[in-house]
């Protein structure tokens, strides 16, 4: 038994959020690597 899967299209508002949520986990990323690189460079003095 194969589950009947329905493809719906993504409405303009789900495409958004998805968006908005793609961006902010990049922001948080690059401050997570940010932060990383620091504190290797402190390490190493």
């Amino acid at each position: 038994m194969t589950p009947k899967i329905k493809i719906n299209r993504p409405s303009f508002q789900e495409a958004q959020n998805y968006l908005k949520l793609s961006d902010h986990y990049a922001l948080q990323e690059n401050a997570l690597k940010k932060y990383l690189q620091k504190f290797i460079q402190k390490m190493m003095i």
